[in-house]
């Protein structure tokens, strides 16, 4: 994943941050971990009937668990974490820390503050 520029890692990373509670994770194979959890639980929900539960189908159940082997084999946990030591203040970095909705809402407050200091210095 080193290959990937910043512009096609994020949105692979939100894609994950949905599906995957990587709050807390501190390492890439606690990472990597957390996305074989992930896949044992699609192969679980594929084996027994409770797919009308969860309200997902077999084929969404095998496509998740073969993009995220795809992301384990590719180094998807190390260039997490090469990220938020880039950026501790990104949004990677606050996801791991608090987890995705806490991390929307601290990245809203922080752009809506920005938005306020703009329009005192636009009065002047």
């Amino acid at each position: 994943m080193d290959f990937l520029p910043d512009k096609e890692f994020h949105p692979i990373f939100d894609r994950v941050s949905r599906r995957v509670n990587l709050k807390g994770a501190g390492s890439p194979a606690e990472i990597n971990s957390r996305l074989k959890l992930k896949i044992d639980g699609y192969k679980n929900l594929k084996k027994k009937k409770a797919l009308l539960v969860f309200e997902i189908s077999k084929k969404e159940a095998r496509l998740g668990i073969r993009d995220l082997k795809k992301l384990m084999f590719r180094g998807f946990g190390r260039r997490t974490i090469d990220e938020a030591i880039a950026r501790p203040r990104g949004k990677v970095a606050l996801t791991l820390i608090y987890g995705r909705e806490n991390a929307k809402d601290i990245l809203l407050e922080r752009s809506q503050k920005r938005i306020g200091s703009l329009r005192v210095r636009r009065r002047r």
